[in-house]
């Protein structure tokens, strides 16, 4: 284990991330502020060169890191909000993608709430823009019922096509009997077998002719 010597105290901690071996915490979380009871170097600790070190702070980025907003936006949402740490009051943000758009905003603590025009929004990837900065990269997509798979049944096909003279309805159980049932209507009975077997039978039978008959 990491071996280090205490100079801060803060007290008993059951829910530190390291502690040492009295029980004291080494190393705790308060908030999103990470206490360590040392300086990371080598005059007070080991670890920063410890083989725990790397996990510990590989957990600490992880557990910094949650998404707090959508994968996407639907078209049909007039308002939407992104998380921000400083914004110049008097500078619009502005969505740049597949068009620029300046949608009207306004803040609350550490969120900028936007409320965009859904009706004249086009779909895909916007990019919120103060001045040269860049907050935030936004998607928006069609609502999910322009993507429904429900199947029409063949009865209302069938009624949709009844005044249609020129709509032609195939109906097959598999692959096979769709692709032969095309092939009857548009190619016919295929004969070429019959055909060849026809024209062997010939060749035989006038071969039995000039070699038995005079």
């Amino acid at each position: 284990m990491p071996k280090a010597s205490r100079l801060l105290s803060w007290g008993t901690d059951r829910s530190a991330i390291l502690r040492f071996k009295t029980g004291d915490p080494y190393l705790s979380q308060n908030g999103k502020i990470y206490l360590a009871a040392s300086p990371l170097n080598k005059t007070y600790t080991d670890f920063y060169n410890h083989a725990l070190f790397v996990p510990v702070m590989y957990r600490i980025a992880a557990s910094g890191k949650r998404i707090e907003r959508q994968p996407y936006y639907s078209l049909d949402q007039s308002v939407i909000s992104i998380r921000i740490d400083t914004l110049l009051r008097e500078v619009p943000v502005r969505l740049i993608g597949a068009q620029e758009i300046i949608p009207a905003q306004h803040r609350i603590p550490d969120r900028l709430v936007l409320d965009v025009p859904r009706l004249t929004m086009l779909p895909g990837y916007y990019y919120a823009i103060q001045q040269q900065d860049t907050l935030d990269l936004l998607a928006f997509n069609l609502n999910k019922e322009e993507s429904l798979l429900d199947q029409t049944s063949v009865e209302e096909i069938k009624l949709w096509t009844a005044s249609m003279p020129n709509v032609s309805m195939f109906e097959g159980s598999s692959p096979e009997t769709f692709s032969n049932e095309i092939k009857e209507r548009y190619l016919g009975t295929p004969l070429w077998k019959l055909a060849i077997i026809l024209a062997l039978l010939f060749v035989l039978m006038e071969i039995v002719l000039i070699r038995f008959m005079k």
